[in-house]
């Protein structure tokens, strides 16, 4: 991405920037060249507290998550990691107990899906910033 081009899309009013800076929806390749924390830095310089979105999380690395958030990172899609993970999860129940009910194997993945959803919230840092108000079950940490 351009700096200068996301100052004049973030001049526009939109409420969040998904600025391409080495990121690609899906798995990544093994020839993956990394994220460009240098055009992050220029775009947020550029865009002041414009809040930036990372498209494309998902197998980047917890360490390049991590520098990315610290650099300016506010949104990050990981949907492909997040699904890799229900069918693990699918694949691990199944084997463990191959006549558990459809109900039972759904709820058993989605408890799977938000223990991996508090641990990203951990890697990024917004476990314990956000509290739902009409929420009555246990908090996410």
């Amino acid at each position: 991405a351009d700096p200068d081009e996301c100052k004049k899309v973030a001049d526009l009013g939109v409420t969040m920037l998904a600025a391409g800076i080495g990121n690609i929806h899906g798995k990544y390749p093994e020839n993956w060249a990394g994220l460009s924390f240098e055009t992050l830095d220029a775009i947020q310089a550029k865009t002041g507290d414009m809040p930036l979105v990372l498209h494309g999380g998902s197998g980047a690395g917890e360490e390049n998550i991590r520098k990315a958030v610290a650099c300016g990172i506010n949104k990050i899609n990981v949907c492909t990691d997040l699904m890799r993970h229900a069918t693990n999860a699918s694949i691990a129940t199944l084997k463990e107990n191959p006549q558990i009910d459809y109900m039972d194997l759904c709820i058993a993945v989605e408890d799977a899906m938000k223990d991996f959803i508090k641990s990203y919230m951990r890697v990024i840092g917004s476990s314990g910033r956000y509290s739902f108000e009409k929420h009555n079950g246990p908090e996410l940490d």
